[in-house]
């Protein structure tokens, strides 16, 4: 019998399943949702790591959000 592939994933993968977690959370929407469009590739220390494209699509994300927030001062979205 083989022994299946196995991998380990960066640390920066683990903080983006976080960070995913989190915009579930934040968001109410369902963490498969997010998780889905999750973009991985092997890297050169065989750890499991995002795209560059996936982290430029999730922090644009992010930013987005972040500009929908209410202004703490006097309750306008951010410009």
């Amino acid at each position: 019998m083989t022994t299946p592939n196995t991998f380990k994933l960066a640390d920066q993968t683990i903080a983006g399943i976080m960070q995913l977690l989190s915009i579930s959370m934040l968001t109410g929407t369902n963490l498969l949702d997010h998780l889905r469009l999750l973009e991985l590739y092997l890297d050169d220390e065989g750890l499991l790591s995002m795209t560059d494209d996936f982290i430029a699509r999730s922090d644009s994300f992010v930013n987005a959000c972040v500009e929908q927030l209410p202004d703490e001062q006097d309750g306008t979205a951010h410009d």
